[in-house]
């Protein structure tokens, strides 16, 4: 009787997940031709920097409404680090723009991809093609990354600096860590955790100093444009008026923020909480710092739960929650249970969308961010895991030898 070997089921399984999984990553940036919302912001801003006016000032505005309709750019959040970026995208039209940024996104996240299975061969010498499945898969077909596309968000650049942030941890290379944080750092609430977290060593506090030297050469032209003053004026008067707005209320935000919300209907700031997500990094990496035994076990669970801290702490929305999926990788070295645990949490972190229309159990509030409750619930489970199985492995490092 013809019997098909389990090697060559595997392969076909995996080529199957990873082809429609690229596929509908190309849909989504190649194939998509729905106007974006966010990147209108950057494409903006852009344009303004290359005609020599500032879009930290009341002009963006007017602008946004000139040239944009339905949902217009009426504040420039971002922080002027982002002047090369944007400007590049401002030198074409609109349109066009759009569709290489889909593009270069994309680019962006099979890069991270990439880099974090060169991340893997650290732990392991080979990654099995069941894991390199998940990893595509998961980054390819999760709601956030769809929701990113979509939008035209800047989180596949923020994964792809997770990703070398990691590589170069694991790796111990200052080029790729600093890499990761200048990217991180477009996303600032993202890469101070980060930063907080090597600053406990001297190579991470070289790193982060690097990393800074070089965020603040590409924000000076931004600076001197509207001048330091100005800037400091209109950016922290609209970081005020970015809370206000309907889809950064604590309903439509994950983590601490939303459990608060659920539990008592409170809104913590968003300043609060990412200091409380610095101040829980620094004590992460002082503890590793401690530590005379380190192992792979250690880089991954270190790593995972400084992944875990952002994702809990920092309000973010679903389309920044893909972040997450450099835990595929590092979960390598864990233990069987731990791993099923991080697997059913990133389960249910990959669709969170789709279960709370099928379960109804979502807040019926939350129309800008269906599953952040699913999201929340999942966080929180895979916080506490790793930081259970990081206690039971520093006792066991700290136990005198019998």
């Amino acid at each position: 009787m013809f019997r098909i070997e389990r090697p060559l089921v595997e392969l076909i399984v995996c080529a199957t997940i990873v082809t429609v999984s690229l596929l509908y990553l190309l849909l989504k940036t190649v194939g998509n031709g729905q106007q974006t919302v966010d990147f209108q912001f950057i494409w903006l801003a852009g344009h303004m920097w290359n005609q020599g006016k500032s879009p930290y000032s009341p002009e963006y505005a007017v602008l946004g409404d000139a040239m944009f309709t339905g949902n217009r750019p009426e504040y420039w959040f971002y922080p002027p680090n982002w002047w090369p970026i944007a400007t590049l995208t401002g030198l074409l039209r609109y349109e066009e723009a759009q569709t290489v940024w889909r593009g270069i996104s994309g680019g962006a996240v099979i890069s991270g991809i990439i880099i974090l299975g060169q991340a893997a061969h650290q732990y392991v010498t080979s990654v099995s093609l069941i894991r390199w499945a998940a990893l595509i898969a998961f980054t390819c077909l999760s709601s956030s990354t769809a929701s990113a596309f979509a939008l035209g968000q800047t989180t596949p650049f923020i994964f792809f600096g997770m990703a070398c942030f990691v590589c170069g941890y694991v790796a111990k290379s200052r080029i790729w860590t600093v890499v990761g944080l200048v990217l991180m750092m477009l996303k600032p609430q993202v890469g101070v955790v980060v930063c907080a977290f090597l600053l406990t060593s001297w190579s991470g506090i070289i790193a982060v100093t690097l990393a800074a030297a070089i965020v603040l050469l590409t924000a000076v032209p931004a600076l001197v444009q509207a001048g330091v003053m100005p800037f400091l004026k209109y950016f922290i008067a609209t970081l005020a008026a970015h809370g206000a707005l309907p889809p950064n209320a604590p309903h439509s935000m994950t983590g601490v923020r939303y459990l608060v919300y659920e539990l008592g209907g409170g809104n913590v700031d968003v300043l609060i909480l990412t200091v409380l997500a610095c101040f829980s990094a620094f004590v992460l990496g002082f503890v590793r710092s401690r530590e005379k035994h380190r192992s792979a076990e250690t880089d991954a669970l270190d790593l995972s739960i400084l992944l875990m801290i952002i994702l809990f702490f920092v309000p973010l929305h679903i389309y920044d929650t893909f972040i997450v999926a450099p835990i595929i990788v590092l979960m390598t070295p864990l233990s069987t249970l731990l791993q099923w645990i991080l697997g059913i949490g990133l389960l249910i972190i990959f669709r969170a969308n789709n279960l709370a229309e099928l379960t109804g159990l979502d807040d019926p509030e939350t129309q800008y961010s269906l599953g952040v409750r699913f999201m929340t619930i999942a966080f929180t489970i895979m916080l506490g895991a790793l930081i259970v199985q990081r206690g039971d492995v520093g006792a066991r490092n700290t136990r005198p030898p019998r």
